[in-house]
């Protein structure tokens, strides 16, 4: 028989539950790749331009789409899967494309009108939070304007990606990245003449490409989006999942909490803050768009009985191949930096302050993998206002260490970052555990404390290759690469 939905009518899974581990095995090259082409736009920019004050206007205003792409690949998905798994397939008034396609809208407008009031008030706020000289600040205002119609694109592509993903088309969606940058990179390369200011017409063409991607991955789809303004199911899925959607978004915002304390450093901070973020990002969304995004699709149409148990591989999956890939991009910070950005106008003198905050952000970014499906399961379980306080803390833990840490400038300001991911996985899991089935924790134990004895034991050695011809850097990566196979092997096992 159909389950009954919360939201109502009967439902049939949309597509069929998938074997986590394995399809994220399959599917991490893909994003590998389409993540690293993505990598793209940052190193350009920062070879183009540096970290100046014009790019530091350009960085602040592009806070708000970062995070509303944060909050689309997140809280977006968060509540459009739950809702879309218990709607019916069938093409109507109240089936899933008519759900999505009014999501889809009402994400755009939202963005819009979010947009434009920053836009509207920023010159005030700047004024008073920032350093920023007068011509700055117009310069910021202009960015925030011009960058509507890709706010527009991002917030609706987020709502269409999760139709995508909940049809299985994980390959399809993790292509999107490479669409959407390949045309960037194009569009900048010929508006450079223009400087930063050409850049919004080069996002919002990139966007727009991959927003006709995603409509081609849900074309003659059950989640083709059809035209409906306010479908039956789009108020209860909002009610419901309410919580969830602003929790997710606190725990968003602190990308732009982060770069308004940067703007009370010297001049280029917010670039250089950025960089070291674009470098983190890197690891963290190779596991949204492989390991992440599978689980939670695959969780939402599996019976409760069993999800249990599905969360303990891919909790088990991250303990055994994120610690040996953050233990080299720790000791190899210095190098990576160098490497990717020392050319043009980012010079050497920006590498070292870059590799720090990024030395800072990476302990960090396994405790926000482990608190993301973390999160995910405990919205599966109805805990909404659960996700809403994790939020809440989330961000006045990020805010008020960014105070506390702001004189040890923007390594202090990754630092409080991760100290605050840190905090929100030890909450988020605890409350999970108890409900866990029991499982064979050892082969991840012996990978994260093989690869926090590299790591540790590096820095304890002084050595820190600033080169990737250093061979230092290589001889340290065996250890690396040996935890890592041994992860894959066991994970299969």
């Amino acid at each position: 028989m159909p389950r009954a939905s919360p939201i109502g009518g009967a439902v049939e899974p949309i597509v069929r539950p998938v074997s986590v581990g394995r399809r994220s095995l399959l599917l991490l090259p893909l994003a590998l790749v389409s993540r690293g082409i993505a990598f793209g736009v940052p190193v350009f920019l920062a070879r183009w331009y540096g970290a100046s004050t014009d790019m530091d206007a350009f960085y602040y205003a592009i806070g708000i789409p970062t995070f509303l792409l944060v909050v689309g690949t997140s809280a977006v998905g968060s509540v459009l899967v739950p809702a879309l798994a218990r709607v019916p397939t069938e093409r109507g008034a109240d089936g899933a494309g008519a759900l999505l396609g009014g999501a889809s809208m009402l994400a755009g407008a939202a963005a819009v009108v979010l947009g434009g009031a920053l836009a509207a008030v920023l010159p005030p706020i700047l004024r008073a939070t920032s350093d920023f000289d007068a011509g700055t600040v117009d310069l910021t205002q202009y960015f925030c304007a011009a960058l509507l119609p890709f706010l527009w694109c991002v917030a609706v592509g987020s709502a269409l990606r999760a139709g995508v993903e909940l049809q299985g088309r994980f390959a399809w969606s993790a292509l999107s990245p490479m669409v959407r940058t390949s045309v960037l990179l194009v569009g900048a390369a010929l508006l450079r003449e223009r400087g930063p200011t050409g850049l919004p017409i080069a996002m919002f063409g990139g966007m727009a490409t991959e927003l006709a991607w995603l409509l081609a991955g849900l074309w003659r789809t059950p989640m083709q989006p059809s035209i409906a303004l306010w479908p039956s199911t789009l108020g209860p899925a909002l009610a419901r999942f309410a919580p969830v959607l602003v929790g997710e978004t606190l725990v968003a915002l602190n990308v732009v909490v982060d770069k308004i304390f940067a703007a009370r450093l010297p001049a280029g901070s917010v670039s250089l803050l950025e960089y070291a973020d674009r470098a983190r990002v890197i690891p963290m969304t190779l596991f949204e768009a492989s390991l992440l995004v599978v689980a939670f699709n695959s969780w939402a149409l599996v019976p409760a009985e069993r999800r249990g148990a599905e969360i303990v591989r891919a909790l088990r999956w991250v303990l055994m191949l994120a610690p040996p890939v953050l233990a080299g991009l720790w000791i190899g910070r210095v190098a990576a930096v160098r490497l990717v950005f020392e050319h043009g106008a980012f010079v050497a003198e920006d590498t070292l302050p870059v590799a720090a905050a990024f030395g800072a952000f990476i302990p960090g970014i396994l405790a926000a993998m482990l608190a993301a499906l973390a999160v995910k399961a405990h919205l599966l379980a109805d805990r909404a206002r659960l996700v809403l306080v994790l939020g809440v803390a989330s961000f006045a833990i990020n805010a008020l260490l960014d105070e506390a840490l702001l004189p040890r400038g923007i390594a202090g300001l990754a630092l409080a970052t991760t100290i605050a991911s840190a905090v929100i996985a030890s909450l988020s899991l605890a409350r999970l555990a108890p409900e866990l089935p029991p499982g064979d924790w050892r082969a991840p134990a012996v990978v994260l404390m093989g690869s926090l004895a590299v790591a540790a034991g590096s820095s304890a050695a002084g050595l820190r290759p600033d080169s990737i011809a250093d061979p230092t850097l290589w001889a340290l990566s065996v250890p690396c690469f040996g935890l890592l196979a041994v992860g894959v092997l066991a994970g299969r096992a």
